[in-house]
């Protein structure tokens, strides 16, 4: 996905759930991987990987467009994690 592709899924997803499932689509499987490389555990990983989307639903309004690709803030694991 370029980032003209990933500018409009993030409006997208910022105008209706729709769209935001869509982001949920292209993004749970990268957010969870990344949960479970640093965990080393499914449940937890799952756990993290929304959180990650509760937090971005959430927050999905205040969201600005950047020029960078969305998963970018999502790199921080929550504590406790």
């Amino acid at each position: 996905m370029n980032l003209n592709e990933e500018r409009a899924l993030m409006k997208r997803a910022q105008t209706n759930m729709q769209g935001f499932g869509e982001l949920f689509d292209v993004y749970y499987a990268r957010i969870y991987a990344y949960a479970y490389r640093r965990i080393g555990a499914r449940q937890n990983a799952e756990d993290v990987a929304a959180s990650v989307f509760e937090d971005a639903l959430r927050g999905i309004q205040k969201y600005r467009w950047q020029n960078k690709r969305w998963p970018r803030g999502c790199t921080r694991l929550p504590r406790g994690a």
